[in-house]
C-alpha cells in the first residue's frame, strides 16, 4: 500500500481523517472512534489497515516525508539556480509545519515515547539526505568549498522558523516576497561587493 493511488477508497479515508483532527487537536486528544467517524469507517475496518492509533500516525508521516523526499530529488536534477531550490524546499518545509498543530508536533516530537523515537530515526534519515544535497552542490560549485553543508543544514532549519515567524509576517505583502527576502539574505548576506572592500 506504499503507492497513494493504488490504495483502498476507506485505507484513504482513514488517512485522510486522521490528518485532518491530528493537525487540529494533536494526537493523544483524538481517538480511534474519532477518526472512524470522521471517515465513514467502521473500526473493525480501522483495525484491518492499522495495529493502533500510532500506526496510522506513522503511515501519515511516512506520506509527509515522501513528499518531501520527492521534492528534494527533483530539485537536485532540476536545470534552476541552487537558490531557487533552496526557496523551495523553505517553502515546503514552512507551509508543512503551518499545516501541522503546535499540539500535533510536541505529540510526535516530544510527548509520545513511541512516535517520538520513530521521528527520530526519520530525522536522521532526512538529515543524510540534505547533506548528501548540499555536498552534490558544493561539489557543482554551487555552494563555498569553504563552508560545512552541516552548518547549511541547521541555518535551513532555522530560516523554516523565521518563516512562520507571525511578526515578520506581517511586514511583508505576501508569503512569497518574505521567503524571497529571506532566501536572498541567506545566500548574499547584506553588504554589497564594495562593503568588503576598504577604500
Amino acid at each position: 500500500m506504499n503507492s497513494p493511488s493504488s490504495r483502498p477508497l476507506k485505507y484513504t479515508q482513514l488517512i485522510e481523517s486522521g490528518l485532518d483532527l491530528f493537525r487540529r487537536f494533536g494526537v493523544r486528544r483524538v481517538t480511534v472512534e474519532e477518526i472512524c467517524r470522521h471517515a465513514v469507517v467502521s473500526k473493525m475496518t480501522f483495525y484491518k489497515y492499522f495495529r493502533n492509533k500510532n500506526d496510522l500516525v506513522k503511515t501519515i508521516l511516512d506520506d509527509l516525508i515522501q513528499e518531501s523526499y520527492r521534492l528534494q530529488d527533483e530539485l537536485q536534477q532540476a536545470p534552476v539556480p541552487f537558490t531557487e531550490k533552496v526557496q523551495r524546499i523553505i517553502q515546503f518545509k514552512a507551509e508543512r509545519a503551518r499545516d501541522l498543530s503546535g499540539e500535533f508536533i510536541n505529540d510526535i516530537y516530544r510527548d509520545i515515547p513511541e512516535l517520538k523515537e520513530y521521528m527520530g530515526t526519520q530525522m536522521q534519515i532526512g538529515f543524510q539526505r540534505t547533506m548528501a544535497f548540499f555536498n552534490d552542490a558544493q561539489k557543482q560549485g554551487q555552494i563555498r568549498q569553504d563552508i560545512h553543508p552541516s552548518f547549511l543544514l541547521y541555518v535551513t532549519n532555522q530560516i523554516v522558523n523565521w518563516y512562520l515567524d507571525p511578526e515578520l509576517q506581517r511586514q511583508y505583502e505576501t508569503q512569497e516576497a518574505l521567503v524571497t527576502e529571506i532566501v536572498q539574505f541567506y545566500f548574499y548576506g547584506i553588504c554589497t561587493d564594495s562593503c568588503t572592500h576598504e577604500d
